[in-house]
């Protein structure tokens, strides 16, 4: 059984190693103009990072992927909870630490909060600005710049977290392969990815076999998880918009994975010939 601190000290490690890889010189506006060098302002232009700056901002990184990771569900065996057990939060910080650097942080136009809709009106703004400040309504778009150089444009916190959720995956299994720990200390998972607000759901090996057992199956065009065959085709055609041969058809194929083919091997007698064997027969036929 693995310890909650330790799986949680494992992720945020492989958190932190992906930040500093796909963001580890830096970042620049894509719509911003590059500042002066007498402009002290955050790490946000083409500039090269002198090694002091470049050691503040991966520090900068790995505050992010602390605290990053939790658990949603306290209680392991209940398939009822949330499908995957584990989520991380770092892309969808990164991307509004990034965004509010810029001078574009969080929109203005919710002044009025107040009105004859009362409560329901406000819940409602403040659910719209939620989406708006994770997506690209206010047209920035931004670059990070990897520890080699390499500029990867980003319009969203889900597409950081996409990115993100590729590079942990990597960490992750490269972690495994290299560790001196045993398997049993570490904890494998079935899938990374992110949902439409950029957090990234985890869904370990154990998780998944329980959900597998209870009947559920994933979606492949989503984070999440539905009663059997029936439950997801419809969902993936009301959710997705995808033809309903299509639906049918993934949703077979995710039954269909779950099959075990048991191998039975055919013993078959056998006469090994040698030299010695074919010498006896010999003798045998002569007497």
């Amino acid at each position: 059984m693995i310890d909650r601190l330790a799986i949680e000290d494992q992720l945020t490690s492989a958190v932190s190693a992906s930040l500093i890889r796909i963001a580890g010189s830096g970042f620049q506006s894509s719509s911003l103009s590059p500042r002066t060098e007498n402009d002290t302002s955050t790490i946000s232009t083409p500039l090269p990072l002198s090694s002091q700056q470049q050691q503040q901002w991966k520090e900068q990184l790995q505050r992010i992927s602390q605290g990053s990771i939790s658990f949603p569900n306290n209680n392991e065996s209940d398939v009822d909870g949330k499908p995957h057990d584990v989520e991380c939060r770092a892309a969808l910080s990164l991307f509004h630490i990034i965004r509010n650097s810029l001078g574009k942080g969080a929109t203005t136009n919710n002044k009025k909060n107040v009105d004859n809709d009362g409560k329901k009106q406000k819940r409602q703004k403040k659910k719209n600005q939620t989406a708006n400040n994770n997506s690209n309504t206010d047209g920035l778009s931004f670059e990070i710049i990897s520890e080699l150089g390499t500029q990867r444009q980003i319009s969203s916190a889900t597409s950081l977290a996409n990115l993100l959720s590729l590079e942990l995956e990597k960490e992750l299994l490269s972690s495994s392969s290299s560790t001196s720990l045993s398997k049993s200390d570490i904890i494998q998972f079935f899938d990374i990815r992110s949902n439409e607000s950029g957090i990234i759901h985890m869904v370990s090996n154990k998780r998944s076999n329980k959900l597998h057992q209870a009947g559920k199956l994933p979606c492949s065009h989503c984070v999440r998880w539905f009663k059997g065959q029936k439950g997801l085709w419809w969902h993936q055609l009301q959710a997705h918009n995808i033809t309903y041969a299509s639906a049918t058809e993934s949703a077979a194929d995710a039954v269909n994975c779950l099959a075990v083919v048991v191998f039975q091997e055919v013993v078959q007698r056998s006469v090994l010939v040698t030299e010695s064997v074919i010498d006896g027969d010999d003798d045998d036929d002569a007497v």
